[in-house]
């Protein structure tokens, strides 16, 4: 029995070294293999040439920064029509800060903001976004009226209060201003958890300072 046994490990053992003697050979071959095609990748594989506009899809596409492009939204208001249309609800604002223009499908905006300081010292934004669209048909199609009232007029072009919305940590009013494929928004954004410029008051602010603006 036990010379039985001694010759059955025997041939377990010759089974497992000439299993070894195939399998570790072709576990290395495959091995190389990865290695191979993960270098020749790095060298195939075609690099972004510097200019190529990037965020541009299959299907034409396209969204991206305009590097150099202006389309004046800083002439739109200046700081003092800003100081003057928020009165006292105001203790200080800032100088203008002027966005780069985005180019979102060939619809193009630029934002003009004011940060300031309300009365009771909590930091709040004001800010003039203007959209210029490539045609009423894509004008059309972004809803733009979806959750506004009618406000008037402002220097002849139709005017509307859009509903009040929660960004981030923020709560905005807005006011929205047509003037043909020109759309400008007016916003005051307060803290959330900190509004005391009332709904009313920023409705009245916005009307005054979107009067004297440049449309």
């Amino acid at each position: 029995m036990v010379k039985r046994s001694k010759r059955r490990n025997l041939k377990a053992l010759m089974s497992d070294r000439r299993t070894r003697l195939v399998v570790v050979p072709i576990l290395v071959v495959i091995g190389l293999s990865v290695v191979i095609v993960t270098v020749l990748s790095l060298f195939i594989t075609p690099k972004a040439e510097p200019g190529t506009k990037r965020g541009v899809g299959a299907d034409g596409f396209q969204a991206y920064v305009e590097e150099n492009s202006d389309l004046k939204v800083k002439a739109v208001a200046s700081r003092d029509d800003v100081v003057a249309a928020l009165g006292g609800k105001a203790r200080s604002v800032s100088d203008a800060q002027v966005s780069k223009v985005f180019n979102y499908n060939g619809d193009r905006s630029q934002t003009l903001t004011f940060p300031f300081v309300r009365y009771d010292g909590v930091k709040s934004t004001l800010y003039i976004d203007m959209k210029l669209y490539k045609n009423m048909q894509s004008l059309d199609n972004d809803h733009i009226y979806v959750a506004t009232a009618k406000a008037g007029t402002v220097n002849g072009f139709p005017a509307y209060y859009r509903h009040a919305q929660t960004i981030g940590s923020d709560r905005e009013y807005h006011m929205m201003v047509i003037n043909g494929l020109k759309v400008y928004r007016f916003v005051i954004a307060q803290p959330v958890r900190n509004v005391t410029i009332s709904e009313i008051d920023v409705a009245a602010i916005l009307k005054k300072l979107a009067a004297k603006a440049e449309l």
